[in-house]
């Protein structure tokens, strides 16, 4: 079976909270699979090898395998028995549906015909409708508790934050403070900074580059947009996201990297996009209506 993007990204913050360092994840894989972490994943930081190991299970057939082993291997950890809940249910009914379709094809009365086709259209509808993936209770849209509110898609459409305190450069979203520090130039490469105060108990923050359709950006004086290539955040730094245990009160630096024509010498806007288990998908926008002139200015 093949992941949805959704559930890759449910799977790797699953595995992430069950197998918190390298190691232990390479013990899991060594000792429940009998394959090599590294020459699946290679080097890098923790998310990287995480992102690299499921997109080569996701592709190459054995993400049931990963599912269940890593499970198995950590029994107690509910993050990753409820996203395994999912993904190996969802296998069952799909098969289920392909042996009626055998079955009705091997026959030549024309009514099976009809089933058949019928149940192709409802193998296709499982894969790419939300909705009819609900009803047969493959997948549905995650709600919040709180609210009962079905949890935002991501997007990248520019709006500005929800909230904005009195001091330019500064906002505070979800209990998080976030504190832009301008941005600096070495040659055509751009590095901006921003100083993160969890206001709230300690938790979880990823600060994201570009991962998949959630992407940091920024917007210079001619409508250009320019994606982050690369995120510092916590001693660490990748090309896609990091994730960080917020300590309460405590200041972290994080720095998006961007590469930038020479000519440009001023950001309109910059967005920074960001996901906390608390709170899910988030965004900081810094624009002429919140932050001063010369924080945007490229020096």
């Amino acid at each position: 079976m093949i992941l949805s993007g959704q559930q890759r990204g449910k799977l790797r913050d699953a595995l992430i909270n069950a197998y918190p360092n390298t190691s232990s994840l390479e013990r899991m894989l060594s000792d429940e699979l009998d394959k090599n972490l590294g020459a699946i994943a290679g080097e890098g930081s923790l998310q990287e090898i995480v992102f690299k190991l499921i997109e080569a299970a996701n592709s190459q057939g054995w993400v049931e395998d990963l599912v269940s082993a890593a499970r198995k291997h950590n029994p107690g950890n509910l993050e990753l028995n409820a996203i395994a809940k999912e993904i190996l249910n969802q296998q069952p009914r799909i098969q289920e549906l392909q042996n009626m379709l055998v079955q009705a094809r091997n026959r030549n009365n024309a009514s099976y015909k009809l089933v058949a086709a019928l149940i192709f259209m409802i193998i296709i509808s499982v894969i790419t409708n939300p909705e009819v993936r609900c009803l047969l209770k493959l997948q549905c849209p995650s709600t919040s508790s709180a609210n009962n509110i079905a949890t935002p898609t991501p997007d990248n459409t520019l709006l500005p934050p929800t909230a904005v305190n009195s001091s330019l450069n500064t906002q505070t979203l979800n209990n998080f403070k976030f504190q832009f520090q301008g941005c600096q130039r070495n040659g055509e490469r751009v590095d901006c900074s921003l100083l993160i105060t969890n206001l709230d108990k300690d938790r979880n923050l990823e600060i994201y580059a570009s991962y998949n359709d959630i992407i940091s950006r920024v917007i210079d004086n001619k409508g250009k947009v320019y994606f982050a290539k690369e995120v510092q955040f916590g001693g660490e730094k990748t090309y896609n996201f990091l994730r960080v245990n917020m300590i309460k009160d405590i200041q972290f630096e994080a720095v998006l990297s961007y590469e930038v024509n020479s000519e440009v010498d001023k950001f309109e806007a910059v967005e920074i996009r960001y996901y906390n288990n608390d709170t899910s998908w988030g965004k900081v926008v810094y624009d002429e209506t919140n932050s001063n002139d010369k924080s945007r200015r490229l020096y």
